[in-house]
């Protein structure tokens, strides 16, 4: 089934078991991301949105990344791991 799908989708079904990781972390992310860059001095919009968009994804997945390496912290990332339903 996977053969119909364009090759987008499968670069987002990688990312999906992140998927609450990537959500809690994006707006934290993001919201430092646009501070830093109005400290700078960037004040255009599409700036703004285009940096915000890239950077806020790729650090959002390097964050759940590295916080599923530490076992204390993993479980806001990955609660089904820990919790039996």
């Amino acid at each position: 089934m996977e053969k119909n799908f364009p090759k987008t989708f499968l670069y987002f079904t990688k990312y999906g078991k992140d998927s609450l990781g990537i959500y809690i972390l994006h707006a934290p992310i993001c919201s430092m991301i646009r501070i830093l860059m109005l400290k700078v001095g960037v004040n255009s919009v599409f700036l703004h949105v285009v940096v915000g968009i890239v950077l806020g994804w790729y650090l959002s997945i390097l964050a759940t990344y590295i916080l599923k390496k530490i076992p204390f912290l993993n479980i806001v990332l990955l609660p089904q791991k820990y919790i039996k339903f």
